[in-house]
């Protein structure tokens, strides 16, 4: 029965129409990067990873949606950026791995490599927690083809 409310609740909240000037979370990402044969002579890795975060709060000292949206999460925006000899830089792959520190409570970390046509993925964590926190974060830059790039390490706090 919860599974069955569960698909519902998917399915129809999508349509549930929003008062005039309400706003969405914005996307975590646009899902799985995907290899593409046509890139299968591709040999050469893509650049180090240049990334930059920042970190929103539900809890006032957030900009744009988080609060007109009711609160209810606090997000990481990481930007990154990387460069390849055929790989467009809307269809490159970044991959994520936490190598030290502690990360806030329940942290929406992606797994498998990732792709953002805009370069920002967003991770969302308990709104509930107000501390602070610093782990670091490995990004690789995979193209087409697979090849990984050197990984770029960035400490993320708040």
């Amino acid at each position: 029965m919860k599974h069955a409310l569960a698909v519902v609740l998917l399915v129809v909240a999508p349509s549930i129409p929003r008062p005039s000037g309400a706003c969405s979370p914005v996307e975590d990402d646009y899902g799985p990067h995907v290899l593409d044969p046509t890139a299968s002579t591709d040999s050469v890795a893509p650049t180090e990873t240049n990334a930059y975060f920042q970190t929103y709060r539900s809890d006032g000292g957030s900009v744009g949606c988080a609060n007109s949206c009711g609160g209810g999460f606090n997000t990481i925006q990481l930007s990154v950026d990387a460069g390849d000899d055929r790989t467009p830089p809307n269809r490159m792959g970044y991959r994520f791995a936490i190598v030290g520190g502690q990360p806030p409570p329940s942290l929406l970390f992606p797994v498998g490599d990732r792709i953002s046509s805009n370069g920002d993925f967003n991770w969302r964590f308990d709104s509930s927690f107000h501390g602070s926190f610093s782990f670091d974060v490995e990004i690789r830059a995979v193209d087409l083809n697979g090849n990984v790039g050197a990984a770029t390490t960035v400490t993320i706090k708040d």
